[in-house]
């Protein structure tokens, strides 16, 4: 009779991607974790689907928050827009990249200032961008730069 448990394998593979999904934030500098006062903390809101933070500097990025060096930083946003325009469904996506001058015990946060405006005769508006804020709500990087597409590293 075939036994009803998993090999060990697989269950130890299960457990290693679900804790990756649910993982901590992630170090984008060398070396062991740093004091608080000595990094800058990025983050991004987890209930926002419409924005996804997908490159910091020159590192491929996942996740909810990243812990950096203080300095420049080029934090780069995939932002969409879900609506209905004339009850058709759409998608609206832009990928802009933000300059961020990032302080020893900084905390900001990725905002997304999309947005749709239905307009007369069936006009919509979408309007695409994003920002970084400081932990007083202060606007402290801006979108400088937006593609249409994917951009290529």
């Amino acid at each position: 009779m075939p036994s009803a448990a998993l090999p060990a394998r697989f269950v130890l593979a299960a457990v290693s991607l679900l804790g990756g999904c649910a993982s901590g934030p992630t170090a984008l500098y060398e070396g062991p974790p740093r004091d608080r006062s000595q990094i800058a903390v990025i983050r991004r809101l987890a209930r926002r689907s419409d924005l996804q933070v997908f490159r910091i500097d020159d590192r491929d990025t996942r996740g909810l928050e990243w812990h950096v060096e203080p300095g420049y930083h080029r934090v780069w946003v995939k932002n969409m827009q879900y609506g209905t325009a004339m009850n058709v469904q759409f998608t609206a996506w832009t990928y802009c990249a933000v300059d961020l001058e990032a302080a020893a015990g900084g905390d900001y946060q990725i905002l997304s200032d999309s947005d749709q405006r239905s307009g007369g005769a069936g006009d919509t508006a979408v309007t695409l961008g994003t920002r970084v804020v400081d932990a007083d709500g202060t606007t402290v990087g801006e979108w400088r730069e937006c593609l249409d597409h994917a951009p290529r590293f």
